[in-house]
């Protein structure tokens, strides 16, 4: 590959001089947020925070072209989409088990016959042809399953005549087939990296490239039976691929982008130190996710100066963090949708008591999109609680490096790190 970084969104797309108009109904989620975000440079990036009309139904305007996937989050679940550079109409229910959505036309319902078409097939050739040779020919059962069979022969999707959406099917596919065990893991392996290496733009922007990423990384792992073994086998398989797309590429940027989180998150920490150094010393333009997360990781170390949060002006205590007057300050990453945060919440609660009589603070800074669930958890208590209702979106998950809730950082009078934790226990 070429080593040219991938500019971004607006840049590569506000010259092709085309947009196209989104409009969604989401049955049961009536005056509710969603964030919708695209892909750039192979990680998610918001385009608009929007919130559903009294019908469940909004509308945005993309004004710049994009061909690639675009996902719906909402405060429970979520949904996705293809775009092709065309006007996208849909209708979804979030009551509804399939969680099924329907298209007026277009493109994605192309997409879906297909994979209708695909499951139909799979159906026949697995089930129904397996069936048959239960029954005699005299058999109404048997009569009633050769005509399904050959109406499914019959039947035909309509040709998909753009390359880009021929290539999200034909990956779709491809990933599928792993999970039904139709190769093994040695060939599991090669055919992942070599997407991961010759595949086009078009991997990441179909959020594809975490998808073969992580199947690379879980069958580079083969028989190790020892955590270090495959931390082992999982370093050489990654710098195989490193050095194969080279870190000051595009790709390579991208792959170090989601396996330094990956590997943390998962407990291979010395590894993800590793990549993170790799990293750090690359002297090329570095893209803006990767930079992100530079930035995170090396913010929040124990005697640095924590990032500044600025608090929108329903917050009457402070207008922001440094203006918070405490000689400590615990600083608190949480969401109402996390089990293990609520859990923390009366042990916080009593945390608090003395430590606000001994001169310290919380700011508790909570992940949330949906307002009315973020302010019934947040009744009753006496701290200073703030949220843009970004979720994992948010400028300041990114600028304190959170990968995951609760997040606990105790800072000095002069907003030094002092100790980072992941329960009130810690604080003691």
């Amino acid at each position: 590959m070429k080593k040219l970084i991938a500019v971004s969104f607006l840049a590569v797309t506000s010259a092709l001089n085309a947009q196209f108009d989104l409009n969604a109904k989401i049955k049961g989620y009536e005056n509710k947020p969603v964030l919708v975000k695209i892909y750039e440079n192979g990680s998610e990036r918001l385009v608009k925070r929007v919130e559903t009309d009294k019908q469940g139904n909004f509308k945005l305007n993309f004004p710049t072209a994009y061909i690639g996937k675009i996902t719906f989050e909402l405060s429970h679940g979520g949904f996705e989409v293809i775009s092709a550079n065309e006007n996208i109409s849909l209708t979804t229910d979030i009551n509804d088990p399939l969680h099924k959505v329907h298209f007026d036309g277009g493109i994605n319902q192309q997409i879906q016959d297909v994979f209708e078409l695909d499951d139909k097939k799979s159906l026949r050739d697995f089930t129904l042809v397996e069936l048959v040779k239960l029954y005699i020919p005299q058999d109404a059962f048997y009569q009633a399953l050769q005509t399904e069979i050959r109406r499914i022969d019959n039947l035909e999707a309509k040709p998909i005549n753009n390359e880009a959406i021929q290539y999200y099917i034909d990956a779709k596919n491809e990933l599928g087939e792993y999970n039904a065990n139709k190769f093994n893991a040695a060939q599991i392996q090669d055919k992942a990296k070599k997407h991961l290496v010759m595949d086009n733009m078009n991997l990441e922007n179909f959020g594809l490239l975490q998808d073969f990423l992580s199947t690379y990384i879980s069958y580079s792992i083969g028989d190790a039976r020892t955590k270090h073994d495959a931390a082992k086998n999982i370093e050489y398989a990654l710098d195989d691929l490193l050095e194969l797309v080279q870190t000051d590429t595009s790709r390579g940027q991208a792959i170090l982008t989601n396996i330094i989180p990956m590997l943390e998150g998962n407990g291979f920490n010395e590894m993800s130190q590793k990549y993170l150094s790799q990293a750090e010393s690359l002297n090329c333009e570095i893209t803006p996710d990767l930079q992100a997360i530079i930035d995170g990781k090396g913010n929040i170390e124990v005697g640095k100066v924590a990032p500044n949060i600025v608090f929108d002006k329903k917050i009457k205590k402070a207008k922001s963090l440094y203006d918070v007057k405490a000689n400590q300050k615990l600083v608190v990453f949480w969401a109402s949708w996390c089990p293990h945060c609520i859990n923390e919440l009366p042990h916080l609660k009593e945390f608090y008591i003395d430590f606000q009589k001994k001169g310290g603070e919380i700011v508790a800074i909570a992940l949330d999109m949906d307002r009315v669930p973020y302010e019934r958890a947040i009744e009753g208590t006496e701290w200073i609680n703030y949220s843009d209702l970004m979720k994992w979106q948010s400028p300041y998950v990114k600028s304190y490096g959170v990968t995951g809730t609760p997040t606990m950082i105790l800072l000095d009078k002069n907003n030094k790190v002092v100790k980072i934790g992941s329960r009130v226990s810690e604080f003691l």
